[in-house]
């Protein structure tokens, strides 16, 4: 079972969010925001993918020299 934690951030911005912990509770906030938006979820995919096509560059590069 989860507390409620508040977040606040500015003056537009305030909260009440169920988490298991202080530091989860952000988390619980942003996923929350995120969750429609289609084109976030589509940009972060993006950004994996070219993470790891990065990370094995680096790997054959270093492996060539």
């Amino acid at each position: 079972m989860g507390n409620l934690y508040a977040i606040h951030g500015g003056e537009s911005v305030f909260a009440i969010v169920k988490a298991s912990s202080k530091k989860n509770a952000f988390d619980v906030y942003a996923s929350n925001q995120m969750e429609d938006d289609k084109h976030i979820w589509e940009y972060i995919s993006e950004f994996k993918i070219n993470d790891c096509l990065l990370e094995e560059y680096k790997k054959t590069v270093r492996i060539n020299q």
